[in-house]
């Protein structure tokens, strides 16, 4: 009975709120024959991207987006397709890990001939990723006689190609692009979403906070900090407005174990600029963990990166 208060408590808020800020869906116009093409540049975006000392400025790649066609339902097809990546990694743990930089290689050469196949609704929202599997099977293909090698020398025995594979496939099938290409996923979050304009909050498993301002010229721009560890011990089955606009603390009738404090802070920072045709302009994204007593960011691990259309 408790939470079903709790949760007509919060529809209601969510209504006022709603009545006294207005909301909006962001839609990308995009036509085929469309081409964007960005640079990218990041302290770590990959999981080929290592902290390294020998270079302070980070990876640097650039990628378009060409909007193919459309399908039965009108969704659009588009590619992505890297045109050029120089990765940043620390060259000692590269030279005592081979087959790391046989995964850069494919990175930085083979992928410029390996276009990933988006599926995107007419409102600017990533439906699929097509045909990837093709792209990890030709990833594996390259790395597999130095991963296998190095496996057998940490196992001390043989180990079958087809495991090998099928263990590296297990690996990197789930979550591709947000392990590989984490633009991808990035650049299309908020297309498709009512966004409120002004000052919000959400509080689920993490707690958000979004500031949406639209210009007079039609263009937007959406400011949002995530703590990551911060937010309530169970997420509800909350509607989506609900969730984008508004949440609160929940009491749960169970007895509820106390939270492992770990001693840190977890915080995400993204910045979104959008064109009045809506089309991404720029995007910056920063991830600090730092110790949750001192709060000091220079003390933490940081790893960000910068996204501008560039053409």
């Amino acid at each position: 009975m408790r939470k079903k208060l709790t949760t007509l408590m919060i529809c209601f808020m969510a209504i006022l709120t709603v009545k006294g800020q207005s909301t909006f869906t962001l839609m990308p116009q995009l036509h085929v024959g469309d081409t964007l093409t960005y640079q990218c540049k990041a302290t770590s975006t990959t999981i080929f991207d290592f902290i390294s000392e020998e270079n302070k400025e980070g990876s640097d790649r650039k990628f378009m987006f060409i909007v193919k066609g459309t399908d039965d339902e009108g969704n659009f097809k588009v590619d992505y397709v890297m045109k050029d990546a120089k990765l940043n990694y620390n060259s000692k743990i590269v030279k005592d890990f081979s087959f790391l930089k046989t995964f850069i290689d494919f990175y930085e050469n083979d992928m410029k001939e390996k276009p990933i196949h988006l599926i995107v609704s007419k409102d600017g929202r990533l439906l699929k990723e097509e045909d990837t599997s093709e792209i990890i099977d030709a990833m594996i293909d390259k790395a597999l006689p130095e991963i296998k090698a190095w496996i057998e020398k940490m196992i001390k025995q043989k180990l079958p190609d087809d495991l090998a594979k099928e263990k590296m496939r297990d690996q990197i099938k789930d979550d591709f692009l947000t392990k590989f290409f984490v633009e991808i996923p990035d650049y299309f979050k908020y297309y498709g979403k009512p966004l409120l304009l002004g000052k919000s909050e959400t509080v689920d498993s993490m707690t958000t906070n979004y500031a949406v301002a639209r210009m007079d010229d039609n263009s937007v721009r959406l400011k949002v900090t995530v703590d990551m560890l911060n937010g309530k011990k169970e997420a509800d089955n909350s509607t989506e407005i609900t969730d984008l606009l508004i949440g609160s603390d929940e009491e749960d009738d169970e007895e509820e174990t106390d939270d492992i404090d770990l001693g840190i802070k977890i915080m995400r920072y993204e910045d979104y600029s959008f064109l009045p045709n809506g089309v991404l302009k720029s995007l910056s994204i920063k991830t600090e963990v730092t110790s949750d007593d001192s709060g000091k960011s220079e003390k933490g691990i940081k790893e960000s990166y910068e996204l501008s259309l560039i053409q």
